[in-house]
């Protein structure tokens, strides 16, 4: 388990933690494509949907992605630590609080804006809902 804040990840008290990101990767010649095996406890720990997570990480890797099962499949060959930058930047902008930097927040729209509201201090924060992840969460959220 590591930290949500990827500010606090040396700091051995912080509460708030995540499983580590696992993943395979398979294929062979320019066919290779990289597993994310544990997207759905992660997306637990982050109390968000883990297809708004995986839509981030396919944005971020600029590739296409699938879900086959209980799998989320990158096409191409991506390292962990590349999965695990792109998760850190999804939880900066779309689960800590931008006043107290607590996880305990949950995100609302009002169809066209999104905001994360923290459970922890109370405030409530607009997120950039101009990139394809907030418009997908928005979307996520109205349906």
């Amino acid at each position: 388990m590591i930290s949500i804040n990827p500010e606090s990840r040396e700091d051995p008290f912080y509460r708030y933690k995540m499983p580590v990101v696992k993943t395979t990767i398979l294929g062979q010649n320019s066919n290779f494509e990289t597993r994310i095996l544990n997207l759905d406890e992660i997306g637990l720990a982050l109390h968000r949907v883990p297809d708004t997570i995986f839509k981030n990480i396919t944005d971020v890797a600029n590739t296409a992605g699938v879900l086959k099962k209980t799998w989320y499949i990158l096409k191409g060959k991506y390292t962990t630590e590349q999965i695990q930058i792109a998760i850190d930047q999804y939880v900066k902008q779309y689960v800590l609080c931008k006043s107290c930097s607590n996880p305990e927040t949950h995100l609302d729209t009002d169809k066209k804006n999104l905001f994360m509201k923290c459970d922890s201090c109370g405030q409530s924060n607009v997120c950039d809902a101009t990139t394809k992840t907030g418009k997908r969460i928005i979307n996520s959220i109205q349906n």
